[in-house]
């Protein structure tokens, strides 16, 4: 089956998972290739049986690229996954994977969201911790060691749990 891969990536964490998941699909005997969804015009040519697209979590949903690319998607099967800064399997990955599933059922039929950890990009944050602390976006030393903690995401026991988790919310055949 081919199975066509659009990524978006800032840091790099969610390119690195394509790549692999690229490399785990052809592994199975899949054809796949990659597309960035930041570049213009970078769309298969070929009929996907199955879409993956793959983003980056922001506000508790897709990036800006990602959300360009699936608005030109309608009656696609699409297989989402994506990185975030935060636990992948704790409420806020819950509520990511609802979100971004209700964002693709719009147009188009979700087989499912595969979502690991990622290193958060510290430059993005470091002006939080500048804010005065009562401002509900003030990162406090604690905070601000969480988002150290991301620094090495996706590793690979985080490539290995999404790869699984694409297979299993890929049809059989």
């Amino acid at each position: 089956m081919y199975i066509p891969i659009y990524y978006s990536s800032i840091t790099g964490n969610t390119k690195k998972l394509a790549e692999y998941i690229k490399k785990e699909l052809e592994a199975d005997g899949h054809e796949s290739e990659l597309y960035d969804s930041a570049l213009p015009g970078g769309e298969s040519d070929k009929e996907a049986e199955i879409i993956l697209l793959a983003f980056w979590c922001r506000r508790s949903g897709m990036d800006d690229f990602s959300l360009r690319t699936l608005s030109r998607m309608r009656g696609k099967r699409i297989l989402a996954m994506g990185t975030i800064g935060g636990n992948a399997s704790g409420p806020y990955g819950d509520r990511v994977r609802e979100n971004v599933r209700a964002i693709i059922e719009k147009e188009n039929a979700c087989l499912g969201v595969c979502i690991c950890q990622g290193a958060v990009n510290l430059k993005r944050v470091q002006g939080r911790r500048l804010l005065p602390k009562e401002d509900r976006h003030f990162l406090s030393d604690e905070k601000y060691a969480r988002f150290l903690e991301t620094q090495g995401h996706p590793d690979e026991a985080d490539l290995r749990q999404t790869a699984e988790c694409v297979r299993r919310c890929l049809p059989s055949h």
